[in-house]
């Protein structure tokens, strides 16, 4: 009876911590803050704090009015720091539908974190951030202007979803401890030996 007892604690407390770090999971969620939207136009800006995610967006691609020179077109983006420092991305579209974005050269304004999935990083310095897109986009975009850019802050937060679950968490770990210790500490049960009547 004493070992199934403490078994029983013993395998609470670990269901317990597993809810517990469950329930203090967090989830990042992405809150895009527009900063600046231009309409055939090359260049955005907008002013960011030390820390800040900076995001570059265009428009979906036409791929069928892209203009290749031979097997991809290629389109850079500029981003300028506050201090004209430059970090330059080049996006690559390939004939078969595919696209990628890779680091060309960092001045240091911005932290790009690998693999890069967007234009855009972490800002290193307070201040006004500008974006140019190169004009080579016009064959990306039915050789017409780029119909738009948008610079976004984002403001990721973390959410904690599965936070009801801490309670009962808690309660598992505290049952878990009791009946373990309670166990441990109880003294066994000794039968007597029964005198036999003469």
């Amino acid at each position: 009876m004493k070992q199934t007892v403490f078994g029983l604690g013993v395998i609470l407390l670990f269901v317990g911590i597993i809810v517990f770090s469950i329930s203090n999971k967090p989830v990042e969620k992405t809150d895009l803050v527009l900063l600046d939207d231009v309409k055939k136009e090359w260049d955005v800006s907008g002013n960011f704090s030390k820390g800040e995610k900076l995001l570059v967006m265009f428009p979906p691609v036409d791929w069928d009015g892209i203009v290749m020179n031979g097997k991809e077109a290629i389109v850079d983006v500029e981003v300028f720091d506050p201090y004209n420092d430059m970090t330059k991305f080049r996006i690559t579209f390939e004939r078969q539908g595919g696209a990628s974005i890779e680091l060309k050269s960092s001045e240091g304004g911005l932290i790009v974190e690998e693999p890069i999935e967007e234009v855009g990083g972490l800002t290193v310095y307070d201040g006004l951030y500008r974006a140019h897109v190169d004009e080579r986009a016009v064959y990306v975009y039915n050789m017409g202007p780029i119909p738009w850019i948008k610079l976004y802050n984002d403001v990721g937060k973390k959410e904690y979803p599965h936070r009801i679950f801490m309670p009962v968490g808690i309660m598992l770990i505290i049952v878990g401890v009791s009946l373990s210790i309670y166990s441990a500490i109880k003294p066994k049960r000794t039968r007597r030996p029964q005198r036999k009547r003469v």
